[in-house]
């Protein structure tokens, strides 16, 4: 992770309000984490203080974790972390600010795949070809959400399916039908991907500002199993952006 100098830039404050950090955390594909969320046990995340550099007499200070586990803190604004597979501990920054927040390290009960409308995948089927980008979320015994490293999930594919993560989304191509599998620690996903053909399809409007519209193209088969992969009808204007998700300029 590199040295981030301009306050702003940050995924969420510390307890007090006075430093911002990073991390290399997230609870859904495209979802930061936060400390209002757990970590999954045996995770080891890094961590990073947002300070600025360029006023005066600015100390970089100190990172420490307060807790029953391995850390490093090799830079005075990075920390890295050996999580536990159940524990708390804190993270804390102490210069010329002073900040922190706290850890809650969880075992892992549940890997959950939806698309990017959130819609929850306990199975779907995909076009011969076709390229699919899924959310990921992985969750603790009682269904809250945990952070995780993309990196930590174990992604497999059999059959004629290829599976990958990238940019925190999983990536999913289908020459044939296959078997799909992501787990990480304790927790799984598991399905059996049929190929399937359109039978129904939609363009959707999943955010929107003054200038552009972010679209999403979902289909489903005729038994209304979500279907992945077809190529979509946009609008005109509209530019595809990965596999079914495309912007539209919607200024003047």
């Amino acid at each position: 992770m590199t040295l981030l100098l301009l306050f702003g830039c940050y995924d969420f404050e510390g307890d007090e309000g006075r430093i911002g950090f990073v991390s290399d955390l997230q609870t859904s594909s495209g979802t930061k984490w936060t400390p209002e969320s757990g970590i999954v046990g045996g995770t080891s995340p890094s961590f990073m203080a947002v300070i600025d550099l360029t006023v005066e007499d600015q100390e970089l200070g100190e990172v420490w974790g307060d807790a029953d586990f391995e850390h490093s803190a090799d830079e005075a604004y990075w920390l890295k972390v050996e999580g536990p597979q159940r524990g708390r501990g804190e993270v804390f920054f102490d210069g010329a600010l002073s900040d922190g927040f706290e850890l809650r390290f969880r075992p892992a009960d549940e890997v959950v795949l939806s698309d990017l409308a959130e819609e929850q995948l306990d199975d779907f089927a995909m076009v011969q070809g076709g390229e699919a980008a899924l959310k990921v979320e992985v969750r603790d015994r009682w269904s809250r959400p945990l952070g995780y490293r993309a990196e930590d999930l174990v992604v497999e594919a059999d059959g004629g399916l290829s599976a990958w993560m990238e940019d925190g989304y999983l990536r999913v191509i289908a020459d044939g039908p296959g078997g799909l599998r992501v787990e990480v620690g304790q927790a799984e996903y598991f399905a059996d991907i049929r190929l399937g053909e359109v039978h129904e399809e939609r363009i959707v409007r999943l955010a929107e500002d003054d200038e552009s519209a972010f679209l999403l193209h979902r289909a489903w088969t005729a038994d209304g199993t979500a279907l992945f992969g077809a190529p979509a009808k946009w609008p005109e204007g509209a530019v595809e952006q990965a596999p079914g998700v495309a912007t539209l300029v919607t200024t003047p």
